[in-house]
């Protein structure tokens, strides 16, 4: 059974040393627990606590990595139970059965899908390219496709065709999605042979769950799984990013918004004159730095779940004492404020932003971040993970909705 970032702090040195590269013991431990870090990366861990914790902290779901991008190593099946370490991935799909102008015209639909939401680029990152048969034809589509420095999945069950696509860019490490029942063999070996991973289809689970232990049997570990009953290539380039993750949010596609991958939390020291001229702000960067490093996970109100913005901003508050208005969303934390001009805005007030969910998404249009201003244009911030923040960069900017005051 996985472990929690609080289970594994239990038994971590408590030092605080950052010789590990994350700010507090209790990052590194929420880290270890998300498979983001091993365990071995703490110099303090006793050896005893090592070889407990290891087999446990193990991700059952094996990391693969395609195009330079980590997918897969999770704990969870659904972002919801926690956040993904890795997160997911888009895809679009291309056929060799489409003429020029279609393939261009889909092209320029799926470059026109990329914009930031919450200091995350979203855009799609990986190309499906589904062979209708014609081996030259799928040799040239995947050249097309790796031209666009997106990650390239090439979708055929024929092992001359796939020869062809893999000698025309095979350099750049794309997934080969083809193996199955009867061509398991021959497909591992272009696989193994070209340094790819390698995707499994079966008419259901049990055929697919086979097929792997017979290709684990050749040794081949470099896996993903691929169910493909009853789909059109056309819902394989959707499902296409399934593949190393083996299951993700279902309503992914309707946009709602998904977990990202960790980043190292920004360094920043808030002036001592500031906690000094104000004890309760002072209480709650006390509170709040405590869990710099923690993931973003939407929903999240506690410590143990992690948080999302305005859970976050509502425990600090009531953990350091300053204010308890309870578990609030970031609109409702705006109406218990008193609104405050941009001027006046000084350390401890909160900052809110619009339209960060991304075009379309519903409820972009009013209030859908904030954050805790400490002063000369800073804020402490939860994104993915909880950190210090630059207000300068355009984003804050482009966002900015406006600042409200909690207390006196």
């Amino acid at each position: 059974m996985a472990l929690k970032g609080l289970d594994i702090f239990k038994l971590s040195p408590k030092k605080n040393c950052k010789e590990c590269g994350s700010p507090t013991c209790m990052a590194f431990c929420m880290k270890v627990a998300q498979g983001a870090l091993p365990i071995e990366k703490c110099p303090y861990m006793s050896d005893e606590a090592i070889a407990l914790l290891s087999e446990a902290t193990a991700p059952p779901m094996k990391a693969i990595e395609v195009g330079g991008m980590k997918l897969g190593g999770e704990t969870v099946m659904m972002r919801h139970e926690k956040t993904f370490v890795n997160r997911n991935r888009f895809a679009v799909s291309l056929c060799t059965c489409m003429d020029d102008a279609a393939v261009d015209a889909k092209l320029a639909e799926m470059k026109a899908v990329d914009y930031e939401r919450i200091g995350e680029r979203e855009y799609v990152e990986f190309l499906l390219v589904h062979d209708g048969g014609d081996g030259a034809r799928l040799a040239d589509l995947c050249k097309k496709a790796a031209a666009t420095e997106r990650a390239v999945i090439i979708d055929t069950d024929s092992v001359d065709n796939a020869k062809l696509a893999l000698a025309a860019i095979g350099d750049t490490k794309p997934v080969l999605n083809g193996a199955n029942k009867d061509n398991y063999e021959a497909m591992s070996a272009l696989a193994v042979e070209a340094g790819v991973v390698l995707g499994v289809k079966g008419a259901d689970l049990a055929e697919i769950h086979d097929t792997v232990a017979a290709l684990e049997k050749l040794e081949n570990k470099n896996l993903s799984h691929l169910p493909v009953v009853s789909m059109s290539h056309h819902t394989m380039g959707m499902y296409a990013l399934y593949m190393a993750t083996l299951g993700n949010y279902p309503d992914l596609f309707a946009g709602k918004p998904h977990a990202s991958q960790l980043k190292e939390p920004m360094e920043y020291e808030v002036p001592e004159a500031y906690k000094q001229a104000d004890p309760k702000f002072a209480k709650l960067i006390e509170v709040g730095e405590r869990y710099i490093g923690y993931p973003y996970v939407w929903g999240g109100d506690s410590p143990e779940t992690s948080f999302d913005c305005s859970g976050f901003i509502s425990w600090i508050f009531k953990e350091s004492g300053v204010r308890d208005v309870g578990r609030l969303g970031a609109t409702s934390l705006y109406g218990v404020c008193t609104p405050i001009e941009p001027e006046e805005a000084r350390p401890g007030d909160l900052i809110f932003f619009q339209g960060t969910l991304g075009d379309g998404v519903a409820g972009n249009d009013g209030i859908t971040h904030v954050a805790l201003y400490v002063g000369d244009g800073y804020i402490l911030n939860c994104g993915n993970p909880i950190s210090y923040a630059d207000l300068s960069r355009a984003y804050w900017q482009e966002h900015f909705y406006g600042f409200g005051r909690m207390y006196e």
